[in-house]
């Protein structure tokens, strides 16, 4: 009972913030293409051009796979944090083996980024986003509602339309779920359940569809077949194309209304809702790049704490996947002397930085005193990981990858143990923040 008061309270004054139950097939809102991490423009060649590679381009890769496995060794020491030497070698020489068997470049790269990912080190990583990987794009978008895949987006005068609002259960004759756990090996498997699941649908794109198929055994066809249920628990199965990544579509959004949160896509910025008298304020990264933007931020939120009757305060934090952890001396700076309740919005997208800055907010509160209440989802790593990430480029085929240098530990004080002073490590089962309030919660 410790929060039920709370928790109606923060149900009804937040979910406008956080865009829970948003609406219906029904509803419908026209817009352009979304913003979205997701889109990334490239120049492969057309979608199923599958040649046999020429020995000049294996010979090639094969002296970047093995600059990419010694630089690891000599400046991954986060690599290895869990891992022994002799599992990433071993997969190393499976990768070399299989070199003349993979019918795509990209492929050989997804196979790289997995190797990477199954080292427990959310830092350290590939850019399989790039252009040189990606000039293709669907005409739709999904997102992950427990441990399903709807389509939230669909372009107008597509396949996709009429199954906008429904569940996707299987691709190219596939299980989705199938298909997610080959896609889950893409990330990092230090982000725990509620990142990955979080951070399917961004991988959900064609030449990552064609990389599953390919290692499934399913046949790379010209078009994808799509299956869905709707509400009713009907199914349906259309076909839909790629469509080149420079080509403009209208886009029709699932819902009738934008959440706070969608309606400004400024990195952080703020909100003041004079009717419930409560400061929004959106922090979705603390990138060093302009420093003097969080100083303006925190005098602003100053401002409003000093002429405003100021009840409640929500720094959304759902989509923070960090930057440098010193950019947030300046919010804790402006909280000092606020007396009021702090709710921080978390989910699987906190990250990095993220958390950590939700770990110092929460440790701190008592200090400031004020209630610190953190609210959403669990977050998508806990606060002691490597970081500080340095970038290291591939000699032959010029892509990067980055390897994590130092060991970030901190917990909160709440959990009641302490990280081990000479692992740095935490329980298994503390993977992550948990919230107070949980507005959706996975089962």
């Amino acid at each position: 009972m410790k929060h039920t008061v709370c928790m109606v309270l923060a149900l009804a004054i937040f979910c406008s913030f956080l865009g829970c139950n948003e609406g219906t097939a029904e509803s419908y809102e026209m817009i352009s293409e979304p913003s979205s991490a997701f889109s990334v423009s490239s120049n492969i060649p057309e979608k199923n051009n599958v040649i046999e590679p020429e020995q000049s381009v294996l010979s090639n890769w094969k002296e970047d796979i093995l600059f990419f496995q010694e630089t690891c060794k000599q400046d991954g020491p986060g690599l290895f944090y869990r891992h022994s030497e002799d599992f990433f070698d071993d997969q190393i020489d499976r990768l070399l083996q299989d070199l003349d068997e993979i019918p795509r470049d990209s492929f050989i790269l997804f196979r790289l980024k997995e190797i990477l990912a199954s080292m427990n080190d959310a830092h350290a990583n590939f850019d399989i986003f790039s252009e040189a990987i990606h000039n293709r794009k669907f005409p739709f978008f999904v997102e992950n509602f427990g441990s399903d895949l709807y389509f939230t987006y669909c372009a107008k005068d597509t396949a996709c339309e009429p199954y906008l609002g429904m569940r996707l259960v299987r691709v190219n004759k596939a299980d989705i779920h199938l298909v997610s756990n080959k896609i889950a090996k893409l990330i990092s498997s230090e982000q725990n359940e509620y990142s990955i699941r979080n951070s399917i649908p961004e991988y959900l794109k064609p030449e990552i569809l064609d990389y599953v198929c390919f290692e499934l055994e399913l046949p790379l066809i010209e078009s994808y077949e799509f299956t869905v249920v709707d509400e009713e628990g009907r199914t349906y199965t259309f076909q839909e194309s790629a469509y080149p990544y420079d080509e403009e579509l209208e886009y029709i959004r699932l819902g009738s209304g934008k959440p706070l949160y969608q309606q400004n896509w400024e990195q952080n910025w703020l909100h003041y809702d004079a009717k419930n008298h409560i400061l929004y304020v959106a922090l979705n990264n603390f990138l060093d790049t302009d420093p003097d933007s969080y100083v303006l931020l925190s005098d602003e939120m100053e401002d409003y704490f000093k002429n405003e009757d100021v009840s409640a305060v929500f720094l959304d934090m759902r989509n923070n996947y960090g930057g440098n952890g010193n950019m947030d001396q300046s919010i804790h700076s402006a909280l000092y002397n606020y007396r009021g309740k702090v709710y921080i919005g978390i989910g699987g997208n906190t990250m990095s930085a993220g958390v950590t800055s939700v770990v110092k907010m929460k440790n701190k509160a008592a200090e400031r005193k004020n209630e610190v209440i953190l609210i959403g989802e669990p977050t998508g790593q806990y606060s002691s990981f490597w970081a500080q990430a340095e970038k290291h480029t591939m000699p032959h085929s010029g892509i990067d990858f980055w390897m994590s240098t130092r060991l970030t530990r901190s917990a909160l004080k709440e959990d009641g143990s302490e990280i081990d002073p000479e692992t740095g490590k935490v329980p298994v089962w503390r993977n992550a923040i948990f919230p107070d309030i949980y507005i959706i919660q996975y089962n």
